[in-house]
C-alpha cells in the first residue's frame, strides 16, 4: 500500500493537486504508514517506543527549527547519506556475528542509526526549503511535501 501510494503521489500530478482527491491521499498514507510503525512497535516495550517517540519529536522540532532559521546549505548531503547507510550496514552485519562478546555494539549501532536518521531528515527539509528546490513545490503541493517529510521520518 505504502509503495501505491507513493507511486501515485509522485507521479500523477492532477492527484495531488485536486482538492478531495490530495486530501484522500495523505489520509490513506498517513494511516499505512501508521499501520506500519504500529506493527514493528508492537515488538518492544512501551518504554522504548515512548522514549524513541519522544526524542524524535523533540529532534525533528530542533532540525526543522535550526533549517528555517538558518543559511547554512546542506545540499551536499546526499552521497554522504550513501555511505553513512553502508557503514551502518557493514556495522549491523558485524553486530550480528559479535553480539555475545560486545553488548556495547548496540549501543554504537543505535548512535550510528541516530546520526544517519538525523542526516536524512536534514535532507528532507532541505530538498523542499532549500533555495535550488531540488523537488519543486508549488502551494498546491503540500501533499507530496508532507510525504517526503514523512518518509524521511519514518524511514
Amino acid at each position: 500500500m505504502i509503495v501505491i501510494y507513493n507511486v501515485v503521489i509522485v507521479l500523477c500530478k492532477n492527484a495531488r493537486r485536486k482538492f478531495p482527491v490530495n486530501i484522500y491521499l495523505l489520509l490513506a498514507g498517513n494511516l499505512s504508514e501508521g499501520i506500519l510503525f504500529g506493527i514493528v512497535s508492537s515488538y518492544f516495550g512501551t518504554f522504548s517506543i515512548l522514549l524513541g517517540a519522544g526524542i524524535a519529536l523533540l529532534v525533528c522540532f530542533i532540525i526543522v527549527a535550526f533549517r528555517l532559521q538558518t543559511r547554512f546549505d546542506f545540499d551536499g548531503l546526499g552521497t554522504s547519506l550513501f555511505q553513512g547507510l553502508a557503514v551502518l550496514v557493514l556495522f549491523a552485519l558485524a553486530g550480528t556475528f559479535l553480539n555475545g562478546i560486545f553488548p556495547i555494539v548496540h549501543v554504537c549501532f543505535a548512535c550510528l542509526g541516530t546520526l544517519l536518521y538525523l542526516c536524512r531528515f536534514v535532507d528532507a527539509i532541505q530538498s523542499i526549503v532549500s533555495c535550488t528546490h531540488k523537488i519543486p513545490v508549488s502551494p498546491d503541493d503540500y501533499v507530496l511535501a508532507s510525504l517526503v517529510i514523512f518518509s524521511a521520518a519514518g524511514f
